[in-house]
């Protein structure tokens, strides 16, 4: 079972689902290092821009 990455970057489906995750792991990832990252306000803007 083999991924078609060229048809899963096309897909508007993969990035919604992606950067939501991305913002996840950049908040957990700054709170091990004492950081506030404040991923609500970057997804309320991310969400503005779509």
């Amino acid at each position: 079972m083999k991924i078609n990455w060229k048809v899963r970057v096309k897909s508007k489906t993969f990035w919604l689902t992606l950067v939501p995750a991305l913002l996840l792991l950049a908040q957990i990832v700054t709170s091990w290092f004492g950081y506030n990252f404040a991923a609500d306000l970057v997804g309320e803007e991310i969400t503005r821009f779509i």
